[in-house]
């Protein structure tokens, strides 16, 4: 969740757009994560240059070649000049990025990506915005999808069809729950900007084998994760561009979450056994699926669960009624005493 000086730099952020002419909610977050992607770019080149560092090794897979070297963000972001920077951005950077995967037209990313445009004319506001993002930690990957809920919670329309409402540990909770492996096939029919499909891909990197392996560094499992296993539709097709970028590349008014029952609801369903877990009385129990149907699928729990009244035994009304005005008298007693220190 965003509070304090994190909230209040994207709050800078967002109103430096504002303030240079750009105040549709959508372009800005579009305009974001356009950046968002490049520095991201850049930060994966300079872990894979760390890593043939260490093992003193040339670079695999590069994704700047020698001389798309001045186009990564380490680079351009340190220039003086904020008119070249502005050049480089818009004319090298950014085409950079719409065309990486221009190869493959079927590509989600190749026709979100299609009609992008760069909408930042000004280098004063590339260079501001610059360098406001490098103030904003990127590093952990909550702490990027906490930015992306809160700047989508920015659009006027937001909340109006459902979208970018699902609190993020519900989010984490229902994927645990799914349990998916690394060759499953995993659609979410309403998407949005891809949160579900976002901590699927997080909770299938984490999977492991039994010697503790990552069961991605199968090389099929890998091209599995890669191209086939995840699928988002939605009818809103302004939100699709920021699929895309959810991952890197989301603010709701919730509570801390502590104190809450989703660990017990997650080990219970792991550990359930339907056939012996009847007791309607328990905090979790099974129901026939036939008696849902009967009900019309109707699944509120007071629809099953049987609820246990205690049984509470009351003074007979005389009694009560002595009490109050022992009560009473007791009361009285001490206004007296009262008005007796007062003269």
């Amino acid at each position: 969740m965003i509070t304090g000086e994190l909230k209040s730099k994207v709050d800078k952020l967002w109103t430096t757009f504002w303030n240079n002419g750009i105040s549709n909610p959508l372009s800005v977050i579009e305009q974001i994560s356009y950046l968002l992607f490049i520095k991201r770019l850049d930060d994966l080149e300079l872990g894979k240059e760390k890593k043939a560092q260490r093992l003193n090794r040339p670079v695999q897979n590069p994704t700047f070649s020698p001389g798309q070297q001045h186009i990564r963000w380490s680079q351009f972001k340190n220039l003086d000049d904020s008119e070249e920077m502005l050049r480089i951005v818009r004319d090298e950077a950014f085409p950079f990025i719409k065309d990486m995967w221009e190869f493959n037209q079927s590509s989600t990313y190749a026709q979100h990506m299609r009609d992008a445009v760069f909408l930042i004319a000004s280098p004063a506001l590339l260079a501001a915005v610059i360098e406001q993002i490098e103030q904003i930690p990127m590093e952990d990957r909550d702490t990027k999808g906490d930015l992306y809920e809160y700047m989508l919670s920015k659009l006027s329309t937001a909340g109006t069809n459902g979208q970018f409402r699902t609190p993020r540990h519900i989010i984490k909770l229902m994927v645990a729950l799914l349990a998916p492996g690394p060759r499953d096939v995993i659609c979410d029919p309403a998407c949005g900007t891809g949160g579900f499909l976002v901590a699927a891909a997080e909770y299938v990197r984490e999977l492991t084998d039994r010697d503790g392996g990552r069961l991605l560094n199968d090389r099929d499992n890998l091209a599995h994760f890669n191209n086939e296993m995840f699928h988002g539709f939605d009818f809103d097709a302004t939100t699709l561009p920021l699929v895309v970028q959810h991952e890197l590349m989301l603010h709701d008014k919730r509570q801390p979450i502590n104190d809450n029952d989703i660990p017990d609801l997650l080990q219970h369903w792991q550990e359930r056994k339907p056939a012996q877990q009847t007791d309607r009385k328990a905090k979790a129990f099974f129901v026939p699926r036939e008696e849902i149907a009967a009900n019309g699928y109707d699944l509120s729990i007071n629809r099953y669960k049987e609820i246990e009244y205690e049984e509470i035994q009351y003074d007979p009304p005389k009694v009560i009624l002595q009490k109050l005005r022992t009560l009473e008298d007791e009361i009285r007693q001490d206004l007296d005493g009262l008005e007796e220190m007062l003269g």
